[in-house]
């Protein structure tokens, strides 16, 4: 061996160089080299590093499933859910002035008025889709139970936000007709999502109109005037020829399967008699009305001309009515002047 400080050779026995005194270190035994030291606490601190690692993995996991749980739950609940929440209903029915008008003071209608009507639904439930699916179906009724129309039908298919109610409307004409009394509007929902249905039934009122329902076929309040819808006149005079208008009602007439079949026939004499004007179906009607009640009519409009050259005097125009379903007939007899 060496001495590792001055290098001088010293016996394997010595402690101490004899040369300079510096202590003597033992070389290592010879053999093949070893694998490097490892600190013992390494692989326990990477295996806690993993463990940690792990558990955070773990952690996300679940924290990710109970995330996914927590949203489908919500999900659910808003496909069940809408604004109000609760059981399926129509609420805040109003009557309004017009579509978009404000709400209408608690007074009868007339006959011949326009009914706005304002309602929404709630607790309805949504598809897969997050849409909702109603039926919406409405009917409007007569004091003797009696439609005004045909119901009024639509199937709703569309996205709603969330927390808001859907909107309805409608509006409906009173026939000149209409009855006075109690009328009352059926609003009906159906939910396709949840199979669920709702309802409710306003009522308005109408004032009495003072027509008497007839007992027969009948021609009532005959006009004839100068002008189309001008006053009244009980004989008109045409100065050097002109036209007369002519306004009337037919009541009592009878229907089948809803459909009315009424011809009317005109045929003037002249100041002599002879026939001027001759007009066998001068008014046809033949089609279907869904509301007939006991007041039920139908208004007539009409005119007649006359040249200047026909003879002056007096004219006689002769109505005849014919109803196809009841084969019932009526005249009626009205007169005018030519000067």
């Amino acid at each position: 061996m060496f001495c590792p400080r001055c290098g001088t050779p010293a016996h394997a026995d010595l402690r101490f160089c004899t040369a300079c005194g510096a202590p003597l270190i033992p070389s290592a035994p010879a053999g093949p080299a070893g694998p490097p030291s490892q600190t013992p606490e390494a692989p326990a601190a990477a295996v806690e590093r993993k463990s940690a690692l792990t558990t955070r993995v773990a952690i996300g996991v679940t924290l990710l499933v109970v995330l996914i749980a927590a949203a489908a739950a919500a999900y659910l609940l808003y496909r069940g859910s809408s604004a109000g929440g609760g059981d399926l209903r129509v609420v805040n029915v109003a009557f309004r002035q017009s579509e978009d008008g404000p709400p209408r003071a608690d007074a009868p209608y007339a006959s011949g008025d326009t009914v706005y009507v304002k309602y929404e639904v709630l607790g309805f439930a949504k598809d897969k889709e997050d849409k909702i699916d109603l039926l919406l179906r409405v009917v409007a009724r007569d004091p003797d139970n009696l439609g005004l129309y045909p119901p009024w039908e639509k199937e709703l298919v569309q996205e709603v936000p969330r927390g808001r109610p859907v909107n309805g409307w409608f509006h409906l004409g009173l026939q000149p007709y209409a009855p006075g009394g109690a009328y009352k509007v059926e609003i009906q929902v159906h939910d396709k999502v949840k199979n669920t249905d709702a309802a409710t039934t306003p009522m308005f009122h109408v004032e009495p109109s003072g027509v008497a329902p007839a007992a027969g076929l009948e021609m009532r309040d005959f006009a004839l005037s100068l002008s189309q819808d001008g006053p009244p006149a009980e004989v008109p005079v045409l100065e050097g020829g002109g036209t007369v208008y002519l306004r009337w009602k037919i009541f009592g007439v009878q229907a089948r399967e809803d459909r009315v079949n009424l011809e009317i026939a005109l045929k003037v004499l002249g100041p002599g008699g002879n026939t001027v004007v001759d007009e066998p179906k001068y008014v046809v009607v033949d089609q279907s009305f869904y509301y007939r009640p006991r007041t039920f009519f139908l208004p007539m409009s009409g005119h007649i001309t006359l040249p200047g050259e026909f003879p002056k005097g007096t004219y006689t125009a002769l109505f005849t009515a014919t109803d196809e379903v009841a084969t019932a007939q009526i005249p009626y007899t009205a007169t005018f002047e030519l000067r």
